[in-house]
Formats: C-alpha cells, structure tokens, sequence
C-alpha cells in the first residue's frame, strides 16, 4: 500500500485544473467494478462524439484483480 500511496502523492502535482483543452470533440468515460466476493475487476470505456452523443468506440474487459482494491486507489 505504501507505493500505491506514494505513486498518488507524485501524481497529484499533476493535476491541471484550469481549462487548457480547447473545443472538445470526443468525451471518454471509464469505470471499473470489484466484486469483494470474486477476484475479478470489470471495467468498461466508452467513447462519445460530443456534439451528436453518438458512441464511437466502446470497450470492456474483465480481469483478475493484482492488487487489492482499496477504496480511493481506483480513482
């Protein structure tokens, strides 16, 4: 846990908060699942013409888990 933790730490220095991008044309969103009964994670992306709503690619996979899931480590 300590080096998920500090991977975090140095991340987060990264962070942009200001509105850098310009006109957007494609929006992704990802989420991922964890059973606590089951080792396996589900995670999907779907990607969004932002002008029409249209999908344009989409994507799932389920795999097992390598690492604990700790709430707030996913994110």
């Amino acid at each position: 846990m300590a080096d998920a933790r500090a991977i975090q730490e140095r991340l987060r220095d990264r962070v942009v908060e200001a509105d850098r991008l310009g006109p957007v044309r494609l929006v992704a969103g990802a989420d991922v699942s964890f059973d606590r009964f089951s080792p396996l994670l589900f995670a999907a992306v779907v990607v969004v013409d932002a002008a029409s709503g249209a999908v344009v690619e989409r994507a799932g996979a389920r795999v097992r888990a390598r690492f604990p899931y700790v709430p707030g480590y996913l994110s």
